[in-house]
């Protein structure tokens, strides 16, 4: 999530492209972190989850007996790549497809807890309980 030629967009992996239907375009931050009306349209989080399912087949099923133990994740804001936002919409198809797998969550929030995006915890913002929290650094 960023700005391109003056738009703030999504920007997706070489070979993975929203449909045309789908909304990777925002006036502002907020639109794009307001979750809650994202998801009232929910093309672009069902065409995510449909692109994990088959990453996730596809990493478990390279080698044998490779499974997924767990989902870690630095909510919204990944500071150990330079201070990048994260479409909230990804990570909470992410989060449902590991659900759906019985697989562990945690929210690594040493950066972007406690009040540091505006709430207490980025369950908030992705509506979506993790089983973990982590926010060592925090306090």
């Amino acid at each position: 999530l960023g700005y391109r030629r003056g738009q703030l967009s999504i920007s997706f992996p070489e070979g993975l492209e929203a449909t045309e239907k789908a909304i990777t375009s925002f006036d502002s931050i907020a639109d794009a972190m307001d979750i809650n009306a994202r998801l009232l349209s929910p093309r672009l989080l069902s065409e995510y989850r449909e692109i994990i399912e088959m990453q996730w087949l596809v990493y478990e099923h390279k080698e044998v007996n490779r499974k997924i133990g767990c989902l870690v994740l630095e909510p919204i804001l990944q500071a150990s790549g330079g201070m990048k936002f994260v479409d909230p919409v990804w990570q909470r198809a992410l989060i449902d497809v590991a659900k759906k797998r019985n697989i562990p969550v945690i929210f690594d929030e040493a950066t972007s807890g406690l009040h540091r995006l505006g709430v207490a915890s980025c369950r908030e913002l992705l509506q979506s309980d993790p089983d973990v929290a982590c926010y060592g650094k925090s306090l």
